[in-house]
């Protein structure tokens, strides 16, 4: 019965076991999760969180005065610290989705609105940081921003794309 299944699974990319099962999928029957009606958005939240997480502990932002470099982290400014919270936060909200729990919906919303928080932040500290790097052109010294800040942009934008289309996607059930 398994060999009937490797070609269908092979046409849809899926590992299974028996049928149409996979064995993540069973796994996650026990733990109790719903794979089936909620990996892909929450994959989508769970990426967001980890880039965000990932971007606010990188490099935010270089200055070189010729003599000296310096650079600051994510994790030296308030809004790198508001990022990495929000990752943690993106993350532990989407693990709560997977189970089936009664607030799906308010975890939805709590999700856009995570995602929507560290976007705003991580617009905010571009546009300082540019501002910043325009007060400094009239000197030798030298800034340019950090890939941190970028990696944790892409983090908001795919966790922030996630939870709008899993909200959108169809209806919730009603709690």
């Amino acid at each position: 019965m398994a060999f009937d299944a490797i070609p269908v699974c092979a046409r849809f990319g899926l590992a299974t076991l028996y049928g149409t099962r996979s064995w993540l999928y069973l796994a996650g029957e026990q733990l109790g999760w719903d794979f089936m009606r909620n990996s892909i958005r929450q994959l989508g939240a769970v990426s967001g969180g980890v880039l965000l997480i990932v971007g606010s502990l990188m490099t935010w932002v270089s200055v070189d005065l010729g003599f000296r470099a310096f650079s600051a982290t994510g994790r030296e400014t308030t809004e790198g610290k508001l990022t990495l919270a929000t990752g943690v936060v993106l993350i532990v909200i989407a693990l709560l989705q997977m189970r089936p729990v009664n607030a799906r919906r308010l975890l939805g919303y709590l999700a856009v609105a995570a995602a929507l928080f560290g976007s705003v932040v991580l617009l905010l500290e571009y546009l300082d940081v540019l501002e910043r790097i325009r007060e400094a052109e009239g000197t030798p010294a030298t800034a340019v921003v950090g890939t941190g800040v970028f990696v944790a942009a892409l983090g908001a934008a795919v966790a922030l794309v996630a939870t709008v289309w899993g909200l959108a996607r169809r209806p919730l059930p009603q709690e």
